[in-house]
């Protein structure tokens, strides 16, 4: 397989350890490279994820004796995420519900007219279609308010932050 969300300037790094007697511990193929590796204990690979790769599983040196209970291996796998390397990625700020979280996009500041266009109706660009002014300053303010009330909510009780409503509402100002 090919690792497809991993930056293209950077290494996948596989760390591989493990208790295997009586079993081959299984190899690890670089496909494009046209070589393979055999797994051995304490074995650190870096390659390059994007390209095609895999690994066989540990296997019996012996067909008739079945693996001892005892034998573990265990591999850790660093990915390079790109999302993580750029950081283009989003941020889980809190749960939305049971099944949703609320993410924050660090690029929102970035997004042009056209791909706003493409976005879907919001209230942050649309509201004026449907509200007169002062309804959509308030309207935001108020979402701004419930959305870090939301926040802060989810916080630790040791850690939990206070959220003055007057002070919240009163720091925006609005240009006309």
């Amino acid at each position: 397989h090919r690792d497809m969300g991993d930056h293209i300037a950077s290494l996948t790094m596989m760390f591989s350890f493990g208790n295997l007697p009586g079993l081959h511990q299984g190899n690890f193929f670089l496909f494009e490279l046209g070589i393979y590796v055999a797994v051995e204990n304490y074995k650190l690979l870096a390659f390059k994820g994007l390209q095609y790769h895999g690994g066989s599983p540990p296997r019996s040196l012996d067909p008739d004796v079945p693996p001892r209970k005892d034998a573990i291996r265990l591999t850790f796998i660093c990915y390079p995420s790109e999302r993580a390397m750029e950081r283009t990625g989003l941020m889980s700020l809190a749960s939305a519900s049971a099944n949703s979280i609320i993410e924050v996009d660090r690029r929102l500041p970035d997004l042009t007219p056209e791909q706003l266009s493409r976005s879907g109706l919001n209230m942050a660009r649309d509201s004026d279609a449907i509200l007169d002014v002062r309804s959509a300053q308030v309207f935001i303010s108020r979402s701004l308010l419930q959305l870090s009330q939301g926040v802060v909510s989810q916080m630790s009780s040791d850690r939990r932050l206070y959220i003055d409503t007057e002070k919240f509402m009163s720091a925006f100002s609005w240009h006309d």
